[in-house]
């Protein structure tokens, strides 16, 4: 057999095995987004009609602060499955990072209608809501998708935001409790950074900090999950560390308007 017959043949028999794991590393929720994006590049390269994988690579180009790109390949999800709902709401949370928050609502409100249980999509529209200070309607999205899902630990938090603004700390305090004993064990970076969330905004952030250590451990310099160990280090009273995980937050995306907020109120220059 020629060298270039051997060639074709590994080739060949080496390219099913390398798709399977760009495909499981493309759908690996502990991946560095960098990692994610190079897997779905090479899962599209292979399929351009995925859209899953241009959905997934999205959500990494967001993590990375890359809004633009990841609005691009939601678009693409969506032209190639119109019904995702799941792209509409990731393209809704684009927006709402861009602060265009009527797009956001109208992002929200595709989704819903393409699936009207999806939980997530109502806690997102009840983010946008909130950050629009509109807390009845935010209130309303927000018992929805717990009426939706009764085990969504961070609608509970969330809510437990838009009564505190609403004054009623009474209740606040119970949906913050409440979703403390739905926690439950974290498998992914992003569930141990929601659980940590929650027990720190429980007013727990001892509980909350090893939660946060473990999220960095599986994705280090994860923008989302510096910002809450900077807010836990901040509630501890460990401020040149809070300081540093807001500013290395912000180096990571610089959209992370709760990192600023928080170096502003630590007095400190963005």
């Amino acid at each position: 057999m020629s060298k270039a017959a051997v060639f074709w043949l590994l080739l060949l028999l080496t390219a099913p095995t390398a798709l399977a794991d760009a495909k499981s590393d493309c759908d690996d929720g502990n991946a560095q987004p960098d990692q994610l994006i190079t897997a779905c590049s090479e899962i599209i390269r292979g399929d351009p009609k995925a859209a899953w994988a241009f959905n997934s690579r999205a959500h990494a180009y967001w993590m990375n602060g890359d809004n633009n790109r990841a609005f691009a390949d939601l678009t693409e999800a969506i032209k190639l499955d119109p019904n995702d709902a799941v792209a509409y709401h990731n393209r809704s949370i684009v927006y709402r990072t861009r602060g265009e928050y009527e797009n956001a609502i109208t992002e929200a409100n595709a989704s819903i209608e393409r699936d009207p249980k999806y939980a997530l999509a109502y806690d997102n529209r009840a983010s946008v809501h909130a950050d629009k200070h509109e807390y009845d309607l935010a209130m309303a999205d927000y018992t929805k998708a717990i009426e939706l899902d009764p085990d969504f630990v961070l609608a509970y938090t969330h809510r437990a935001d838009v009564y505190e603004k609403k004054g009623d700390h009474a209740a606040a305090l119970a949906d913050r409790m409440k979703a403390t004993t739905l926690l439950p064990q974290p498998k992914t970076a992003d569930e141990y950074n929601s659980r940590a969330w929650a027990y720190f905004k429980a007013g727990k952030p001892a509980e909350a900090l090893p939660d946060a250590m473990r999220s960095l451990e599986l994705r280090p310099s994860d923008p989302n999950t510096l910002d809450t160990r900077g807010h836990i280090f901040e509630a501890l009273g460990r401020r040149e560390e809070a300081i540093a995980d807001f500013r290395l937050a912000l180096s990571k995306n610089a959209g992370m308007q709760s990192s600023k907020d928080a170096l502003i109120r630590l007095g400190v220059t963005p």
